[in-house]
């Protein structure tokens, strides 16, 4: 082969390789590569805050005596404020504390107007829940107990289709009854223990009663329990002679009694005693018959604030629709579940 024919031939395997390299360049730019995977952020855990449990508020009718009396219109002025508050206080309980008629513990037979304004001021709370109880004036008849014109006008027919009404003490009578009512995360039991007379009544009465109580609460021991009763305190803080049995005998015997409520002696008395367990129990009397008119509608507003862990307690009448001047406002602490 000549140079020139060498040359040739160079050239021309060079400009071979040069199309081909060309060509597998375009080949290579035409297939796109593969995707890269997607980067997946991390998964991000959201905490819902827990529902604020919402305030609500019990209501405690003192010694409604001169109302049924001689005031009906004052009594019905109470229930219809609590009836009408239910829902912007949220209003869950309303209970009376006895006495809720004057005169019934004179006579022997009913005193059939004053049984029947306390039975029209209370119908008013139908379909809420309420519980009542006598006392002395309703009950201590001739010197001894007897229920029959109370349970006339309460009878437990009355509560039992209830869902939230638990039972009632003895088999035929109302004068004793417990309620369950569940509420912004909270379980309660409210005993409502009717006048029992003293020392002087038969003990084995008393202690049936007594009996009766115990076994109940201990039934619940999941749940925080409120006692209504008449008569515990005196004006001055002490025990009266039922208030110390009933001490002895009932609330200082359970952990998870935590707030007491009792009417019978003007105006007021406040006591925080310990438990057998420990536990603090707070003891809140109150009656107002002494005041003008029977009592100027007077009634114990008792408020639930889960967000300050407070019961918010003060004296309040749909009358004047003021509180009352010489009753102190002051919080319970109340542990929240």
């Amino acid at each position: 082969m000549n140079k020139y024919r060498f040359t040739l031939a160079y050239s021309a395997v060079i400009t071979i390789l040069t199309v081909i390299v060309f060509l597998l360049s375009c080949t290579s730019a035409a297939i796109p590569a593969p995707p890269s995977p997607p980067i997946t952020p991390p998964a991000v855990i959201v905490v819902e805050p827990p529902a604020q449990q919402a305030a609500f508020t019990i209501v405690a009718l003192p010694d409604t005596q001169k109302y049924s009396k001689s005031y009906p219109a004052t009594f019905m002025a109470q229930t219809r404020w609590i009836k009408d508050n239910t829902a912007a206080k949220n209003i869950v309980f309303t209970v009376l504390l006895g006495d809720i008629t004057d005169s019934q513990h004179k006579k022997t037979e009913p005193v059939k107007q004053e049984w029947a304004n306390a039975k029209n001021a209370m119908n008013l709370l139908e379909g809420l829940r309420y519980a009542a109880l006598p006392g002395n004036h309703d009950n201590l008849i001739g010197g001894r107990i007897d229920n029959t014109f109370f349970n006339a006008a309460f009878p437990y027919t009355d509560f039992e289709n209830y869902s939230w009404y638990g039972g009632h003490y003895p088999q035929n009578g109302n004068q004793n009854s417990y309620s369950l009512v569940d509420v912004s995360g909270q379980n309660l039991l409210i005993m409502s223990i009717g006048y029992f007379g003293n020392t002087t009544e038969p003990m084995d009465e008393m202690m049936q009663l007594f009996n009766w109580a115990n076994a109940v609460i201990a039934k619940y021991p999941d749940r925080n329990v409120i006692v209504a009763t008449h008569s515990v305190l005196n004006s001055k803080g002490g025990f009266t002679n039922g208030g110390q049995m009933l001490w002895d005998y009932v609330i200082k015997r359970h952990a998870n009694i935590f707030l007491v409520l009792a009417g019978h002696d003007c105006p007021e008395s406040t006591v925080t005693k310990a438990g057998e367990a420990g536990n603090i129990v707070n003891i809140l009397m109150c009656d107002y018959q002494c005041d003008e008119k029977g009592g100027n509608g007077y009634l114990r507003l008792m408020e639930f604030i889960p967000s300050q862990e407070i019961i918010h307690v003060e004296t309040f009448s749909p009358l004047t629709g003021k509180l009352r001047a010489g009753s102190p406002r002051f919080n319970i602490p109340y542990s929240f579940k």
